[in-house]
């Protein structure tokens, strides 16, 4: 097979802590059976996680999968979702690479945040034993991050968090160089 095309369409998925009134999903793949290249988009309407809410979200991505010396590497390039709170804001996740491979290898290139203040930027690494990472954050909107996460009882009214850093956990222990500088914050009860 050359090529394919899946399209799926679910209506109100429901689970222990999610619930999606609207998810559609198209998948094309290509290459061989061995190698397969998917190209996949979904598209949804009224996404419930726990805490957290949209009203709309989509995503995308390129899925390469391949097996050498008897490992399953699922490598993942360009993702992107963007999803928009019950209010008018938006959130816009993305990472320019993906992969895992096996059950203790997984690496992470350019991941981005937009949509909480200034975007965060983050690369990650797991090996084996050891996770090595580095935080990028030079402003979180606090409000907007109380918000999303259906914590207005905080009472956050204003601030920023800036947050930068590069940390190592290496069989049990952990490193860390990390600079966070807390400003403006405003809250209507303490």
């Amino acid at each position: 097979v050359d090529r394919a095309e899946v399209n799926v369409g679910l209506s109100n998925l429901e689970a222990e802590q999610l619930h999606i009134e609207r998810l559609e999903a198209t998948a094309r793949v290509s290459h061989s059976i061995e190698r397969p290249t998917i190209d996949a988009e979904l598209e949804g309407k009224q996404l419930r996680a726990g805490a957290l809410r949209f009203s709309a979200f989509d995503g995308r991505g390129r899925v390469e999968i391949a097996s050498r010396r008897g490992l399953t590497r699922v490598t993942v390039r360009d993702a992107k979702v963007t999803a928009a709170p019950l209010t008018d804001e938006r959130i816009e996740a993305s990472a320019h690479l993906v992969r895992v491979e096996g059950a203790s290898s997984i690496l992470v290139e350019g991941a981005e945040v937009r949509g909480l203040g200034e975007p965060i930027r983050a690369d990650m690494a797991r090996d084996g034993r050891e996770l090595r990472g580095v935080i990028d954050a030079p402003s979180i909107d606090l409000p907007r991050v109380a918000r999303l996460a259906g914590r207005d009882e905080l009472g956050i009214e204003r601030g920023d968090l800036e947050l930068r850093g590069e940390g190592v956990v290496r069989g049990g222990t952990a490193t860390a160089n990390v600079h966070a500088e807390l400003g403006g914050l405003g809250m209507d009860r303490v």
